[in-house]
């Protein structure tokens, strides 16, 4: 029992916790017992809080390990929304920039499809026209000739008894009237085709401003010619009908210049309608197209970073809501 505390009692001077000496001489065997028991589990309870304490400390440290991790995990993280929500505003920037582009050119095709329109119904007018007024003048002119060939016929009939059986001066009054009216009469059909010969003309020069103007259209839309001030020059009345050469209902492209500059002036434009058709089309799908490269890496972002995405897509679906009310118009 002796060599028991004397062990227990090196221990405890040796960890500091008792500074002078204990003796135990004079105790019953049973008080020296309870006193190495108490000792003992006095030792034991250091034990155990000492292995606490470290197993607390190592704890402690792996926490503040995990912390630390956390701390630059979340910094890390704000870096990269930080990226982000910078990519997404000049993603943004680029959207209302092409939008605004876009909405510039659905004005500009509008417009050109409306003075399209325009053009092509003038034009049929004109070639409606021009061809009932040449019908009409054909026929006057018909007319004309048969009349004034009854008159003729009629004058020199009516005439040839009283060359025969009149006097001198009864034949001079009697011709003198006859030519009298075929003169009334002449004038009369040259004030007309004169008066035809003029609608004619302004016909003729107003095909040659259709002409023109589709020209002068097909010129402006061109991209490439929008800061340019060397326009094309205006066709004449003499370019499109040529002196000697009537237009006819049986001339083609091919045989009459009126024809041919016609149809080039409106393949021309339909031509044009359909280039800014397919930009239209090519600038839309490179919209869908950034947005869906643009929304790829915010899949795994914060709810922060998923707002952001929210409010850009918001400007492509009233872009795409209004292409789609101009494709029922």
């Amino acid at each position: 029992m002796s060599t028991r505390f004397e062990d227990v009692y090196a221990l405890l001077r040796a960890r500091g916790l008792i500074q002078s000496q204990v003796r135990l001489d004079g105790l019953k065997s049973s008080d020296k017992a309870a006193i190495v028991a108490a000792f003992s589990a006095l030792l034991n309870q250091l034990d155990e809080e000492a292995e606490l304490r470290s197993s607390l400390l190592a704890r402690n440290q792996a926490l503040e390990s995990q912390i630390d991790r956390m701390r630059r995990t979340h910094k890390q993280d704000d870096g990269r929304i930080a990226g982000i929500e910078t990519k997404l505003n000049q993603a943004s920037a680029k959207l209302q920039n092409a939008s605004a582009a876009l909405a510039s050119e659905q004005a500009a095709h509008r417009a050109t499809s409306e003075q399209l329109t325009r053009a092509q119904r003038v034009a049929q007018q004109t070639k409606v026209a021009a061809l009932q007024h040449k019908a009409a003048t054909e026929r006057t002119t018909e007319r004309m000739r048969e009349r004034l060939a009854q008159i003729s016929m009629s004058n020199i009939k009516s005439l040839l008894p009283d060359i025969r059986i009149a006097s001198t001066s009864f034949d001079g009054q009697a011709g003198s009237q006859h030519a009298s009216m075929a003169e009334q009469q002449l004038a009369d059909l040259e004030k007309r085709h004169l008066t035809l010969m003029e609608a004619s003309q302004a016909t003729k020069q107003l095909v040659v401003d259709a002409i023109n103007g589709m020209r002068l259209a097909d010129f402006h839309l061109d991209p490439a010619n929008r800061a340019s001030d060397d326009v094309p020059a205006a066709l004449e009345q003499r370019d499109v009908f040529p002196p000697m050469q009537p237009l006819a209902l049986s001339d083609t492209p091919a045989t009459h210049p009126a024809k041919h500059h016609m149809q080039l002036a409106i393949e021309a434009l339909e031509d044009r309608v359909d280039s800014l058709s397919t930009s239209l089309a090519k600038a839309r799908a490179g919209l869908e197209e950034e947005e869906e490269q643009e929304q790829a890496p915010v899949t795994h972002t914060s709810g922060k970073a998923q707002r952001v995405r929210v409010r850009v897509r918001a400007p492509l679906r009233q872009l795409n809501t209004s292409d789609n009310k101009r494709r029922r118009m």
